[in-house]
């Protein structure tokens, strides 16, 4: 491990922090516990959610994300969330509805991050 896999890794932390602010302001239906303790904890296992299971779930579903063309790892992303909600009480997601733009915007916030930091990995 390098210190760009570091740098990506502190990134994606930071920037999880930023989407789950972004979730408890602008998605009606997901409350977010505003201690900073809380925040920092469901941000650090978002982070290592999106590093460690997020790929393992990607290859158990590879079929349906190729027939899917790619849609159905909103599929994954949810899961992931959904679980955050299931055994965190620092976060709550009410609703499908909620759970889908909850979604969304985090694996927005996740590509953003994932394109920003092209420029940390080795050539």
């Amino acid at each position: 491990m390098n210190l760009n896999f570091f740098m990506r890794l502190i990134i994606r932390y930071i920037a999880n922090i930023l989407g789950l602010l972004a979730l408890g302001y602008f998605v009606a239906g997901v409350t977010i516990s505003k201690t900073p303790q809380d925040i920092l904890v469901l941000a650090l296992v978002i982070t290592l959610a999106n590093l460690i299971v997020r790929p393992i779930l990607k290859l158990v579903f590879f079929p349906l994300i190729i027939l899917t063309l790619g849609l159905f790892t909103i599929v994954i992303n949810a899961l992931i969330l959904g679980a955050l909600d299931r055994f965190f009480a620092s976060i709550t997601i009410n609703g499908l509805g909620a759970l889908l733009l909850a979604t969304i915007l985090m694996s927005l916030v996740n590509f953003a991050v994932s394109v920003f930091t092209r420029g940390f990995r080795k050539t």
